[in-house]
């Protein structure tokens, strides 16, 4: 099965939301420089990489929502994007969807560096 979404793969495709999806909580995350192993399945080398670039644990990719299903959690894209803990997602006032699209619409830092670095390297 091919996913379509960022919401698809971690609802559907990731061991974390099995618990979601069967009603279960799942548990919670840890405090300490690696998530748990069982949540990523066959992502968690990407997962392991990641943590090691930005320093710490990838948080829980999914929540439940409003009907009880998995749905993809704003601290997960934000730490996917590479961005600082709570940069999106600790500014009060703002709810989840207004979250996900300040992120959605947002930069990686990472890929607008390499992007200027190209064009400086060019001259441009």
């Amino acid at each position: 099965m091919q996913a379509d979404t960022l919401d698809d793969e971690a609802c559907y495709l990731l061991p974390y939301s099995e618990a979601i999806r069967e009603g279960r909580q799942p548990e919670p995350a840890v405090d300490g420089p690696l998530s748990p192993t069982h949540w990523w399945g066959e992502y968690l080398p990407a997962i392991r990489q990641w943590e090691d670039v930005t320093g710490r644990a990838a948080p829980p990719p999914s929540e439940v929502g409003r009907k009880g299903g998995p749905r993809v959690t704003a601290e997960w894209v934000e730490w996917l994007m590479g961005l600082p803990l709570g940069h999106v997602t600790g500014v009060p006032g703002l709810t989840r969807g207004q979250q996900l699209q300040i992120l959605g619409n947002g930069v990686i830092p990472q890929q607008a560096s390499t992007a200027f670095k190209a064009l400086f390297d060019l001259g441009v």
